[in-house]
């Protein structure tokens, strides 16, 4: 795959300053390199999406700030919600003693 991507790269840079009559050539290749630089690319993606999957996987559940253990929610926006209800509880509290 690297390989690849400097092939392509000096490949470039030759088309641009080098010799006008291999410019035919440069076109040829450059065209050519399409399909299996995107093939590289999508062989890249098969190999590197399980093992990043697996280690996203692992930081998520090593998280203890963001991630609650027991229903999956945002530990911080769950204390905001708690405090919430626990306002409108007073609120409603006070409400229901007024005469």
């Amino acid at each position: 795959m690297i390989p690849l991507l400097i092939l392509a790269i000096t490949g470039f840079i030759q088309g641009l300053g080098g010799n006008k009559r291999y410019g035919l050539f440069y076109g040829t290749f450059f065209r050519s390199m399409i399909p299996i630089l995107a093939g590289a690319v999508l062989l890249l993606n098969l190999v590197s999406r399980p093992i990043l999957r697996a280690s996203e996987a692992a930081y998520i559940q090593a998280d203890s700030f963001l991630f609650s253990s027991q229903t999956g929610g945002l530990l911080p926006e769950m204390k905001a919600a708690e405090q919430l209800r626990a306002e409108i509880r007073e609120v409603l509290q006070k409400l229901e003693s007024m005469p």
